[in-house]
C-alpha cells in the first residue's frame, strides 16, 4: 500500500535509509561519509520538513513501512529520493512508489532525478521508467570524488 508519509514514519524512514545506503554505496562511498550524509539528510528535523513541503510517500508491505520516495514540484520537478529496504528489492514496490509520484505531474512536465553514476541498479530502474541521461557532474567531498548523473523524462 502506498500512502503519504507522516511524522510517525520517521524512525522507519531513517532505518531504511541506513540499510539501503550501506548496501547500495558500500563500494563507492566510505562508511564515515555515508554517516555524515545520513545524519544531515535523514535527521528528524530534516525529515519533518520534507514531509511538510514535498510529496513524501511510503510503501507498506505486511503492515510495515519498507520504502519511501519524495518528489518536489515547482521550478524544478524532482524525484529527490527513493529507497527501499534491501529485503524487498526487486518485488515491484519501487515501481509503485514511482507511479504514485509520477501522477503528480501534468503531461509535458519534465521530471529529473540525480543518481550516483556508479549505481547501475538505480540507473537501470530509472531507464525502465523512461528516464534518459541529461548531464553528469562531479563533486569532491574531502578525499572522495562523487560523480552524479542527472536523468530526466518528459511526462506523457
Amino acid at each position: 500500500m502506498i500512502r503519504r508519509a507522516t511524522y510517525e514514519d520517521i524512525p522507519a524512514i531513517q532505518k531504511i535509509a541506513v540499510e539501503s545506503w550501506r548496501k547500495t554505496y558500500c563500494d563507492s562511498i566510505p562508511p564515515k561519509l555515508q554517516q555524515q550524509f545520513l545524519a544531515f539528510d535523514y535527521n528528524h528535523r530534516q525529515l519533518r520538513h520534507r514531509i511538510d513541503t514535498t510529496a513524501f510517500f511510503v510503501v507498506e508491505h505486511e503492515r510495515n513501512v519498507v520504502g519511501f520516495a519524495n518528489f518536489s514540484c515547482g521550478d524544478t520537478n524532482e524525484l529527490e529520493t527513493i529507497y527501499l529496504s534491501p529485503a524487498v528489492w526487486r518485488q515491484g514496490l519501487g515501481h509503485l512508489l514511482m507511479e504514485a509520484g509520477e501522477r503528480l505531474y501534468a503531461p509535458g512536465t519534465e521530471l529529473c532525478v540525480r543518481v550516483d553514476a556508479h549505481n547501475e541498479r538505480a540507473i537501470a530502474f530509472y531507464k525502465a521508467h523512461h528516464f534518459t541521461f541529461k548531464q553528469q557532474s562531479t563533486e569532491r567531498v574531502g578525499a572522495v570524488v562523487l560523480t552524479t548523473n542527472t536523468m530526466h523524462k518528459i511526462m506523457p
